[in-house]
């Protein structure tokens, strides 16, 4: 009977092309975790320095894998997950949090000793010892990290798996140590993934020039407008229209949509998600203070003429579109933009929903729960104007079926009552059920990035969303003098070129099978299939589109390290320099700019990113850029929690304390009695003050100036800034 049984099971499984992991049944736990735990000793050459050893078997159905950790007494240990079969697919030497964040009084940035160079060498090298037969890696240059020495492990490199010497859809990722050279992480992308087949020949039947054409065929582009890099002038161009990934089988010639088997994978599981609901409490707030600064007073000064809740809500059910009558306003929540002044309030409106409205909800769950649709609305606060709106629903609510030509109708009157001037310069061109969106259209052609976005809730057909994105000022570039669709293709597929890899084709797994099953619980419904293919790849930068009157491609080039034109004549050239190589900077810009006075926000970008961060000055005018700078900035601890003046000029002695209250010396600083210091102006320096000017000099941050003073007043420039963060690195 037992016999029979494995007969059908492996029917099954060759039906449905799924390979069986060859385990070795007979072999016990005890023998298969010594053949594999000598596998892994014999590849990573790991001596006998340790002083214990655990090692636990994951099994996984159709993956089955062995956690192996050694450690020794002085706090070193490893940390390997490898395969039955003794195949290395995860390390980790020593901490296991090499990214964790810096905490208070860490702040020890350093040069890497390190090359780049070095770090890449012992990348290969280790690869070269984990990967196995028919595995070989090729550094992939662009992803690789600069050398920024923060703590253990700071070198990022990724390399492509090749297999049979053809790029698979896998990649390892190591960390090397920039102070040692050694990797300390490693780790591939199919950790977890199961395949179900052997790797198919490496040599194709169809012709690459075959696969080309066809693969030109997927191609797709759109004449539209886009900004101009002036940000004044929309201009038209050919633009990629991206949608289904394709490749050609090598084998077959047969041209295959990934994107549609990824949805039949998809829709083949079972996987659900909850979806929250929004809530939301009405933030009050007390005032107290026997007087108000003129800030205060300033600001309270802008809430003149805001308009109460009861008006701001009588004015919106007066809109009989939004459909208000059956909700009840819970609450408000009033706003003011520091960067204009300007005021909104955002009111929320609840109602219960019905119990026949709800799918798979016992009577019992109803009574006991919380069941209730929002719909909030963010308004002018001083003129009641509607500026968007957003509804929330139960994840399990029932979806009416309501022609969507009856749902349109509605969204189109709501355009034409909201926003009548952008009405007739706009066209439909996406969306189902009850989402619309309608894009700016000049000279009959879409400019994407002007749109307002219209959802109708198809159970009252009241509005149950609305939001736009529109600027008046832009101009547009005519249309006259085009080059052709056919031209713009041809110049945009001379960019690509087919290339040979291996496929991850993603399979369903069949949970009646029970290695699969098991599978699927601990990693996930898809597993894959090795096949041949050709896919359409560019060795251009980031292609932007073809120029509509030219005919000329257009890329943008990616730039992969600080370059500065503007500092040749800077006594801190050579300073800057070394923390652009590190990728230590103020952001993308070209210019440093170093005679410019240093402010406050400034100095965080610099100090934040040499810890790791990518912070850019350039963009800390977007929407909560600062906020998040100031809360990176107090975490780290360069500033006292809630301290911010972003564009006061920066003192010396402020640059020197940000630095050193980060540090190991943040105690040491505040000691007093004990410091002396060779500053010519010591006894001006005040007695909490004297510590950090006394460890400055003493770990050659700052020497003076020409008169050899300290001056803690005076103002620091970017490259002062600059050598005096070197310093720091280099001490």
């Amino acid at each position: 009977m037992k016999k029979r049984w494995m007969s059908l099971l492996l029917c099954s499984l060759l039906v449905l092309g799924l390979c069986i992991p060859a385990y070795a049944a007979d072999e016990s736990m005890q023998d298969e975790l010594t053949r594999v735990t000598l596998s892994v000793k014999n590849t990573l050459s790991i001596g006998d320095k340790y002083t214990s050893f655990t090692g636990d078997v994951n099994d996984m159905g159709a993956l089955r894998y062995w956690s192996l950790y050694w450690s020794d007494e002085d706090g070193n240990n490893l940390r390997v997950l490898a395969s039955s079969s003794g195949k290395v697919m995860q390390y980790s030497a020593g901490s296991n949090q090499i990214w964790q964040p810096l905490a208070e009084g860490t702040y020890t940035p350093s040069f890497s000793k390190v090359t780049a160079a070095q770090a890449k060498a012992a990348a290969q090298k280790f690869l070269e010892k984990v990967l196995t037969k028919g595995e070989s890696a090729e550094l992939v240059e662009s992803e690789t990290a600069v050398p920024v020495s923060l703590s253990g492990a700071d070198y990022s490199v990724t390399a492509r798996i090749l297999l049979n010497g053809v790029a698979s859809a896998n990649c390892a990722h190591l960390q090397v140590d920039s102070q040692t050279g050694d990797v300390a992480y490693f780790s591939r992308d199919d950790s977890y993934d199961a395949y179900v087949n052997e790797v198919p020949s490496s040599v194709p039947a169809v012709a690459a020039g075959t696969a080309a054409a066809t693969l030109a065929g997927t191609v797709s582009l759109e004449l539209q407008y886009v900004l101009s890099d002036s940000g004044s002038e929309a201009v038209l161009r050919y633009v990629p229209v991206y949608g289904d990934d394709y490749y050609v089988d090598a084998q077959t010639g047969k041209l295959t949509d990934l994107t549609k088997a990824w949805s039949a994978v998809n829709s083949n599981s079972s996987l659900t998600g909850d979806k929250a609901t929004a809530t939301a409490a009405e933030d009050q707030r007390e005032s107290g203070g026997s007087g108000l600064s003129e800030a205060e007073q300033a600001t309270i000064q802008k809430l003149e003429g805001v308009l109460a809740q009861s008006t701001l809500d009588a004015d919106a059910r007066k809109i009989t579109a939004l459909g208000l009558g059956r909700y009840t306003l819970s609450s408000t929540d009033y706003s003011m933009d520091e960067s204009t002044g300007d005021v909104s309030c955002t009111l929320y409106y609840t109602r219960k929903v019905s119990y026949s409205e709800l799918n798979n909800v016992t009577s019992a769950e109803y009574q006991s729960g919380t069941y209730q649709q929002t719909k909030i609305l963010q308004v002018n606060a001083k003129t009641g104007a509607l500026l968007q709106g957003w509804t929330y629903r139960p994840w399990n609510m029932k979806d009416a079926q309501v022609n969507r030509t009856i749902l349109q109708s509605a969204a189109a009157s709501f355009l034409k009552f909201l926003y009548p001037n952008y009405a007739a310069n706009v066209a439909l061109m996406d969306g189902e059920g009850g989402e619309f969106r309608y894009d700016r259209k000049e000279n009959g052609y879409f400019y994407h990035d002007n749109y307002v976005d219209i959802s109708i809730d198809p159970s009252d057909g009241s509005v149950a969303g609305f939001t736009s994105a529109w600027s008046d000022k832009l101009t547009f570039q005519s249309a006259e003098g085009i080059v052709s669709a056919s031209a713009a293709k041809s110049a945009y597929c001379a960019a690509f070129a087919p290339k040979l890899s291996y496929i991850a084709y993603p399979e369903s797994v069949n949970v009646s099978i029970p290695i699969w099953k098991t599978y699927a619980e601990r990693c996930g419904y898809v597993a894959y299939r090795y096949v041949l293919g050709y896919t359409y790849e560019t060795d251009s930068s980031m292609i932007l589109g073809v120029d509509a009157k030219t005919g000329k491609l257009l890329t943008q080039e990616t730039k992969t390290a600080l370059a500065y034109t503007d500092i040749a004549g800077s006594y801190a050239k050579e300073q800057i320099q070394a923390l652009a190589d590190a990728g230590i900077g103020f952001g993308s810009s070209d210019k440093f700019l170093p005679a410019a006075k240093l402010t406050q926000k400034e100095m965080l970008v610099l100090l934040l990113n040499s810890c790791g961060y990518s912070y850019d000055v350039s963009r800390l005018g977007e929407e909560g850029a600062l906020d998040d700078l100031y809360s990176s900035a107090w975490n780290q601890g360069f500033l006292t929690r809630g301290s911010r003046s972003p564009d006061k000029a920066v003192t010396r002695l402020e640059l020197v304390k940000a630095i050193l209250d980060a540090s190991p010396y943040s105690q040491a600083v505040k000691l007093k009695g004990i410091f002396v210091t060779s500053f010519t102006d010591a006894a001006q320096i005040s007695a909490d003050n004297l510590g950090y000017a006394a460890i400055a000099q003493g770990l050659g941050l700052v020497h003076g100036n020409q008169k050899g003073q300290f001056a803690p007043n005076g103002v620091v420039t970017r490259q002062t800034a600059a050598a005096v963060l070197y310093n720091y690195m280099k001490r």
